[in-house]
């Protein structure tokens, strides 16, 4: 998985049953904003994570620039939005952002307030062995530019009944937030706090919450296509708060049953 600077939520703690403690964490939050100069899309696939027999959460596996099969039922695509131009790191999967420019900018100080409320509000619900309660950072990206379009192309095949190069948000649904939170460009507040149950799965109701671009978000298909196999590239088109277009194509891939 990518080496990346997201907060880091402690699922699995509540394993350590034998030496539980009530004390919560003293925590040092490091809050990295950006405003989003470039996005890539990424294809790649899904699984469930399992602890003492309970679903816990998707895990995604990505690839960068390589002509792949994927099956259809496990197919995500994953959209990454950046102040640099990452496309210069060997593979994007491996980088390390102490390797690039970490130019940030103005940070948004009651946006940042709320995501520690948030954070220690969600972390709170764990019970933590003697050895989590000393100091450790708390790392947090967020994007300081909003979104007010975001399109899913196929370039090459017909997919769900739609010619080439139609939108496809309708037939995707958003599986993860990364980090996982949710806030808005108008009113600089925290609108979803982090892992919140009620944050949206449709594109359009992300977009109607007009929010601050998502660090990253992975989606997937909402029904398996009929037309399968199919080979073709995807496209995703974004329009920033700034009027700034951007886009980006993945290899071409075959989707398979």
């Amino acid at each position: 998985m990518k080496n990346k600077i997201f907060v880091i939520i402690p699922i699995l703690l509540i394993a350590f049953g034998s030496c539980e403690t009530n004390e919560q964490p003293t925590y040092r939050f490091h809050m990295y904003p950006r405003v989003c100069n470039y996005v890539y899309l990424f294809c790649g696939c899904k699984s469930s994570v399992y602890f003492e027999k309970k679903f816990v959460k998707y895990e995604y596996r990505l690839f960068s620039r390589i002509d792949t099969n994927l099956p259809a039922d496990s197919f995500a695509l994953n959209i990454l939005s950046q102040n640099v131009n990452v496309d210069s790191i060997n593979r994007v999967d491996n980088y390390n952002y102490n390797e690039i420019d970490t130019k940030l900018s103005t940070p948004i100080k009651a946006l940042e307030e709320q995501l520690k409320s948030s954070y220690i509000k969600y972390s709170s619900q764990f019970k933590y062995s003697n050895l989590s309660v000393t100091p450790s950072p708390i790392n947090i990206e967020y994007r300081t530019s909003g979104i007010k379009k975001l399109n899913i192309l196929a370039l090459d095949a017909v997919l769900f009944g739609k010619d080439p190069e139609t939108s496809l948000n309708d037939y995707f649904e958003i599986g993860e937030y990364e980090p996982s939170f949710l806030a808005s460009y108008e009113t600089e507040r925290l609108i979803y706090g982090f892992y919140d149950k009620n944050m949206p799965t449709s594109i359009d109701e992300w977009l109607y919450n007009k929010p601050f671009i998502q660090p990253e978000m992975y989606l997937s298909f909402k029904t398996i296509p009929t037309n399968l196999p199919l080979r073709t590239r995807f496209v995703v088109q974004i329009e920033l708060d700034n009027g700034n277009q951007l886009s980006d194509t993945t290899a071409q891939i075959t989707i398979t049953k």
